[in-house]
Order: C-alpha cells, then sequence, then structure tokens
C-alpha cells in the first residue's frame, strides 16, 4: 500500500495502478487482475460466490436489527461494536438452516436463544459486575400471545449496585418492545428479503422516571409495553423486548444525557430474576467457580518438584 501526495486527486486505475480514498487518505495499489466475468464464469469460485451472498443477507438482516434498535435513545448507548457482534449472530443463524447453499434462510424465530441476552451496548449488563456500573436484580415477563412485556425491579440501594458515570446525576430505565421478519433467498431478486414488510416494523417504546442516582433507595419499577393494534397484521413476525438504563445530567429543571454511558440487552423470551447474564450462564451450565492466586516463579517451581516426589 502507497499513499500519494499531490495537488491533484485521481480515482479509479491508470495504466498499472489503482488510485482510491480510504479513511480520508490517499492511497495507491496495484491494479487487481481479477475480472468480474472472470469470477461468475469460473467453476472455482462458486463456492465463494454462495458465501457472499449469505453474507450479504446476513450483513442486510442484521443492518435493519441495528437501525430498529437506535430508535431507543440512540445516544445513550455505545453501538460501536453492533454491527459486528450482530452479522457474527445472524451468520451462525444462517449456517445452521437447512437449504441449499448460498440460500440459507435467517430464521430468528427457529433461533431466540442465540439472540436471548444478547449484549447491545459498550457497557452492558454482564460487565456491570466487575464494572460495577449497574447491577440491579430485575425480572421480566414477555407475552408473545398478546405481543406485551411487563418489567419489574425491586427497591435496591443506589450505591451497592450504580456506578455513575463521570458527571451522572440521575438515571432511568427504559423498556421497549418490536417486531422483526425473518429473512429469506428470493430467486426473482436474487436477493435476501424480509418474508414481512420490513418498513411496518411496529415498535412501541416506554420509559421510567428519573431517579437520582445518590438517593439511598429507589423504589420499585414496574414497565409495561405493549405493541396493540399495531402488529394485528403482523402476527407471524419474531417479538423482541430491549432493557435499557440510561444516565442523565441535570441543569435546572431540564435533563441532559450522559452519551454513551448506558446499558443495553435484547430478550426474547420470560425469564426470572437475574443480576447478570454471567451468573445465570454458570448456574444454568453447573460451571465449577474457579480461584486463581498469584505466586512467585520460584515458590511454583518448587510445588511442581513437590507434586512430581509424592507421586514417587
Amino acid at each position: 500500500m502507497a499513499r500519494y501526495y499531490g495537488p491533484n486527486k485521481y480515482s479509479g486505475s491508470l495504466g498499472g495502478v489503482t488510485f482510491y480514498t480510504r479513511y480520508g487518505k490517499n492511497l495507491v495499489r496495484l491494479r487487481s487482475t481479477l475480472d468480474k466475468d472472470k469470477i461468475y464464469r469460473n467453476p472455482k469460485s462458486k463456492t465463494t460466490l454462495q458465501n457472499c451472498t449469505e453474507f450479504g443477507g446476513c450483513s442486510k438482516a442484521s443492518a435493519k436489527f441495528k437501525r430498529v434498535l437506535k430508535y431507543v435513545q440512540s445516544s445513550a448507548f455505545d453501538f460501536a461494536c453492533l454491527s459486528p457482534k450482530l452479522l457474527s449472530v445472524f451468520k451462525r443463524i444462517s449456517l445452521g438452516s437447512d437449504g441449499e447453499r448460498g440460500k440459507r434462510a435467517i430464521r430468528l424465530s427457529q433461533n431466540k436463544d442465540m439472540l436471548n441476552n444478547l449484549l447491545l451496548s459498550g457497557t452492558t449488563f454482564a460487565e456491570s459486575e466487575q464494572k460495577n456500573v449497574f447491577s440491579a436484580p430485575y425480572s421480566i415477563d414477555m407475552d408473545e400471545d398478546n405481543l406485551s412485556t411487563l418489567f419489574f425491579m425491586p427497591a435496591f440501594k443506589a450505591d451497592q449496585h450504580i456506578k455513575k458515570p463521570k458527571g451522572a446525576t440521575h438515571f432511568r430505565v427504559t423498556l421497549s418492545v418490536f417486531q422483526f421478519p425473518d429473512y429469506e433467498y428470493k430467486e426473482e431478486g436474487r436477493c435476501y428479503s424480509p418474508i414481512y414488510n420490513a418498513d411496518m416494523m411496529p415498535m412501541e417504546v416506554v420509559h421510567s422516571e428519573y431517579f437520582s442516582v445518590s438517593q439511598m433507595r429507589v423504589p420499585e419499577i414496574r414497565l409495561e409495553a405493549a405493541l396493540g393494534d399495531k402488529a394485528a397484521e403482523l402476527r407471524g413476525m419474531n417479538f423482541f423486548a430491549v432493557v435499557g438504563v440510561t444516565f442523565w445530567y441535570k441543569i435546572g429543571d431540564c435533563f441532559e444525557v450522559i452519551p454513551k454511558a448506558g446499558c443495553m440487552t435484547l430478550k426474547t423470551k420470560s425469564s426470572g430474576i437475574e443480576r447478570n447474564v454471567k451468573v445465570r450462564y454458570e448456574k444454568q451450565h453447573h460451571l465449577p467457580v474457579v480461584k486463581y492466586e498469584w505466586v512467585r516463579i520460584d515458590e511454583l517451581i518448587s510445588r511442581l518438584k513437590m507434586n512430581e516426589v509424592m507421586k514417587c
């Protein structure tokens, strides 16, 4: 890769080199010998083209999913790592589907466990135990028949479960519900498309009141969100809920959001009271708790020698 410095800017190929711009820099590279027609005619490229088709479909679906999530107070959450995370999950769902290679459907409806408790922002509920950002227990009950969700957070002590971001004076809880379709390969368009019209996806967002991060006891929080008549014609779509916590600072009577400091997680089914994803995962799979300790290298060597002597 070479950089080009000069008064004139070029774009495209000239002779044996190609000029292009990336991240605001003018770069130069040797012209590629690959040709679009050669790739499509070469039988060795068949598998590569099939993979590219599925990858493009997963990218299209995950980008649409991300746009839906950004309707929920997008400035309060850090979505920098969300695109590759969603793309990875959607690709695993596609690989697990039946069908011809290159045309396998993205069936979220059959893989909701892979999406349940998916962490959507940089500061997440699963990291709350280590970072101590927000670790208050809560419960959520999703009713897929009535397309409604009930959220309950018992009263808790703010100083034990919240480590406020710099400048934050208040926080509030956000509950949102929405629907999202499966994606299938359509022969007529030779591309992936939603089985339902994705432009008609209904969404409902509710917020709690503002609570001070310095108050001794935060009262219990109850939220309910339902799509109701918004989803009357789209009963076959997948139902999701998103739980988020945003942080704010108060100026006079106005509240301003703390950018990219919120927590957000995705829900696809009912679950009981929980503290974070990691604790529940260990309980579900009965993983042993491993304790570590720091030792000097000479002490470690002596311990190993002692074990060898005892074995003899």
